[in-house]
């Protein structure tokens, strides 16, 4: 296993997932891959030489792994020296100095494959120590398995997703959930429950299909963006959100430098009824090759409440965090699902989100709506296609308890511009089933 190393001590651990919170709560999300620890030290690799030098060379190895990212432990880089790593699948580059190791808090980007070499390049007359700790893998099963997922939760009769390529929305790894930049700094919002215990969180774009076993696969290293920080909430139906910053890629880009797009917080609240759609990276159990890809759907808004919505838009384990699209507006966060064809979002225009939003990308926000003037004294109750009976009153809306989604009547055309961009070319698409599904009880689960 070991190539051309120059005293280099290297062990190999597989270790539990439950290492790491973000890996281990599969509930909350769909997190990807293991840990596996990899101990590997370059010990003091000088340069005495007048100009830049590799001084320590090794490839990283796991067997089998579908794809491979690096965790460092001690990490010493003098000015102008940096770390190099290379994909043997793809052949895919990532260079970090020590500022840009602190931006990735001292890990890689995603590499596709099960070999990765790692070179440390010193700078003249410098000193510099690399010591790897462990790597993050996915072992694909033995078998071709399906379905990705042990049910359905938040498809509302029948999964009508197509594939959608829109540049930003972006799948955030390992916890496996979605975000989305609403602004020019490249800030992103996500669910509460995708940034809860996580420090290490990657956001990439222009996804590649998956295996027909599930696993996912990397875009190229300059698709993938690292998350310097963020401030969430975890606090259920109606308090769940997050804001993240984003650091720049190997080419020293951001989200919106590279790819030019955002979509702005709304400045206007949805109402029962109106047109909103979807963009995320939920698992697939029809086509394991588009699990945890991009798709999108369209639906309407079942019910505003006073801090959340509800809606019949098809989202499932994996979309947590994506954006609920009114008008190429953001006006709710994805967070929870349900089987009764009324799944939630957390509104935008929730305080603590808007200050958050202010807190940590100021000035480059849109300011939050004016105060809701309904509210619901009870849950609306669906009548038929086309109407839908409720009770308002003055002042705020009133979050009922123990409320029940309404099932979906009619789904109204989202009318939304779809705006497809080049990736890689996914496979045929195979038809998905039509058939209406129907589940008991009113269980609530995060997708």
């Amino acid at each position: 296993m070991k190539l051309f190393s120059k005293t280099a001590a290297v062990s190999v651990v597989l270790t539990a997932l439950a290492v790491s919170p973000a890996l281990a709560q599969s509930t909350l999300n769909w997190p990807t891959g293991e840990f596996t620890s990899y101990r590997l030290d370059s010990g003091s690799a000088r340069n005495a030489g007048a100009s830049q030098a590799v001084v320590f060379e090794d490839l990283v190895v796991v067997d089998h792994a579908a794809w491979m990212r690096l965790y460092f432990g001690a990490v010493e880089l003098e000015a102008g020296s940096f770390v190099r790593m290379t994909s043997l699948r793809d052949n895919e580059v990532q260079k970090l100095d020590a500022a840009g190791l602190a931006m990735w808090h001292n890990t890689s980007a995603y590499f596709n494959g099960d070999a990765v070499y790692l070179e440390v390049v010193a700078a003249p007359g410098t000193k510099n120590h690399v010591a790897l700790d462990r790597v993050a893998v996915y072992l694909p099963p033995a078998e071709t398995r399906g379905p990705c997922a042990s049910d359905d939760c938040g498809i509302c009769n029948g999964d009508d997703r197509v594939l959608s390529y829109e540049l930003w929305a972006g799948r955030i790894m390992p916890v496996g959930c979605t975000g989305s930049v609403y602004n020019t700094a490249s800030c992103v919002v996500s669910a509460g429950h995708c940034a809860d215990g996580n420090d290490d969180d990657v956001i990439q774009f222009n996804v590649p299909m998956s295996g027909s076993s599930c696993q996912t696969y990397n875009p190229p290293v300059a698709e993938q963006f690292p998350i310097t920080n963020h401030q969430f909430v975890n606090g259920g139906v109606g308090n769940d959100w997050s804001v993240m910053t984003t650091g720049t890629n190997s080419l020293g880009e951001t989200p919106y430098s590279r790819y030019g797009e955002y979509r702005p917080i709304a400045t206007s609240l949805g109402s029962t009824g109106n047109p909103v759609a979807v963009w995320g990276y939920g698992v697939d159990n029809s086509d394991p090759t588009r699990s945890q890809v991009q798709q999108t759907d369209s639906g309407t808004i079942v019910a505003r409440y006073s801090t959340y919505y509800t809606h019949n838009v098809d989202i499932t384990y994996g979309d947590s965090g994506s954006a609920l699209i009114k008008n190429d507006e953001i006006i709710g966060i994805i967070t929870h699902c349900s089987y009764n064809c009324g799944s939630y979002a957390t509104r935008t225009d929730l305080a603590a989100f808007a200050a958050a939003r202010s807190s940590l990308c100021p000035g480059v926000d849109t300011s939050p709506p004016a105060p809701d003037p309904m509210t619901f004294s009870t849950p609306p109750t669906a009548i038929s296609a086309n109407d839908i009976q409720m009770e308002s009153t003055s002042g705020i809306d009133a979050q009922p308890a123990g409320a029940v989604p309404v099932r979906h009547q009619h789904r109204a055309p989202a009318n939304l511009e779809h705006r497809p961009r080049s990736t890689p070319t996914p496979g045929s698409r195979p038809t998905r089933p039509t058939a209406t599904r129907s589940r008991p009880g009113t269980a609530n689960c995060r997708p």
